[in-house]
């Protein structure tokens, strides 16, 4: 199987590369502190800044995760033109495990990358986690989708 790098231009991989560092460290943090979290978004600006955005669908403490992720689609949708990259962040289960999924987009690659990271909340409070080998797959483009 061919890696995305292969596929992935060097400035779109480090854009990406600090997304998902940046989105994989603060789902780690209020994955310590609340054991699990709604989902984020993240993005980088055409400068270069890296920034968090987030979405309330207006339907009390415990939305609905697809919903958040719907509205934060649309926001990154509408602010597009000031971004050059985007990745929305969620806690999900897959085949039974709990894992980090970040969705990505970035404006000057064709396609839309999907990085998985499974974890382990560890310890005697669980406020410790372990995180397994990451895998990534293409997606469609969430974004930048004309």
């Amino acid at each position: 199987m061919t890696s995305w790098r292969a596929t992935t231009t060097q400035p779109v991989q480090d854009d990406l590369d600090a997304l998902v560092t940046l989105a994989v460290d603060h789902a780690q943090h209020l994955l310590k502190k609340n054991g699990e979290f709604f989902p984020f978004g993240v993005a980088m600006s055409d400068e270069g800044v890296d920034y968090f955005f987030s979405a309330d669908p207006g339907l009390g403490k415990h939305p609905e995760s697809q919903l958040v992720l719907d509205l934060l689609y649309d926001v990154a949708a509408a602010a597009k033109e000031g971004n050059r990259a985007v990745g929305f962040v969620a806690d999900v289960t897959f085949s039974g495990a709990d894992e980090v999924r970040i969705e990505t987009d970035h404006r000057d690659d064709a396609t839309g990358l999907v990085f998985m990271v499974p974890y382990q909340r560890k310890g005697l409070l669980k406020k410790s986690v372990a995180y397994g080998q990451m895998r990534t797959h293409t997606d469609a483009r969430l974004v930048w989708t004309d």
